[in-house]
């Protein structure tokens, strides 16, 4: 999982730092390499999110929802998931 440490694209970072906020460090990068292994897996997904947001004219000062959202389903996806 320590792909995630080295992560350094800004949605990697974005999505890292935000977790790390929720859960510290160590737990943030397990989260993440047990939803994405890879972190350009997540930085896709959330390339693909913001590109629907596009598409449906979602005002671009909205970005961070796409964060927040993602953070919030990953930690829901881990917690109902992974922890059993």
């Amino acid at each position: 999982y320590e792909l995630w440490a080295f992560s350094t694209t800004a949605e990697g970072v974005n999505l890292r730092d935000r977790l790390y906020r929720k859960v510290g460090a160590a737990e943030a990068r397990k989260i993440l390499s047990a939803i994405y292994p890879s972190p350009s897996d997540a930085r896709e997904e959330v390339l693909a999110r913001k590109l629907k947001m596009k598409d449906v004219n979602v005002d671009p000062t909205q970005e961070k929802n796409v964060y927040d959202n993602l953070v919030n389903e990953i930690l829901e996806k881990y917690n109902n998931y992974y922890r059993r």
